[in-house]
C-alpha cells in the first residue's frame, strides 16, 4: 500500500519530496508541465520534482504508477478511464492547493491495421466522449 494513499490532498512537502513519473510525448520532447509553470505564485517554486520515471507511453506510465510508489499528475478523467476501464489498481489524491494546472492540447495519431486497435478505438472515443462535455 502506498503511504500516501490515505491523503485526500498532497501537501507541497508531499510532492516535492515524492519521486514522479512524467509523461513526455517524445524522448527529446519538453514534459507537458515545467516545474516553473505549475504554481499560481512563484513563491511556492522552491525546488524541483525528482523525476524517478519517463515514457512516452500513457500506457507505460499507469503501470509504473500502478507497480510503485511514484506519483504523477494527470487529468482526473484520464485517471478515472484508466481506473474504471482498464482497472488499473490506482489511487487518487488532490495536488497541493497552490498548482496551478493549465489545460492541455492533445493530439494522437495510430495505425489502423494495429493489433491494440480496439484498445486504441476505446480510447479515442471515451476522449470524444469527454470533449464533448466541456462544450
Amino acid at each position: 500500500k502506498h503511504m500516501l494513499s490515505t491523503l485526500s490532498q498532497l501537501s507541497l512537502h508531499h510532492f516535492y519530496s515524492s519521486r514522479h513519473a512524467l509523461y513526455q510525448p517524445g524522448m527529446g520532447a519538453s514534459v507537458i508541465y515545467h516545474d516553473s509553470e505549475l504554481f499560481k505564485d512563484e513563491l511556492y517554486y522552491t525546488g524541483r520534482r525528482i523525476v524517478g520515471y519517463r515514457s512516452d507511453s500513457l500506457n507505460g506510465l499507469m503501470s509504473m504508477i500502478e507497480r510503485t510508489s511514484l506519483i504523477a499528475l494527470m487529468p482526473l478523467k484520464l485517471a478515472l478511464f484508466y481506473k474504471n476501464h482498464r482497472k488499473y489498481d490506482i489511487k487518487f489524491i488532490q495536488p497541493p492547493p497552490e498548482l496551478a494546472l493549465k489545460s492541455v492540447q492533445v493530439y494522437a495519431s495510430w495505425n489502423k491495421n494495429s493489433r491494440n486497435i480496439s484498445t486504441i478505438n476505446e480510447m479515442v472515443s471515451m476522449l470524444q466522449t469527454l470533449s464533448s462535455f466541456r462544450r
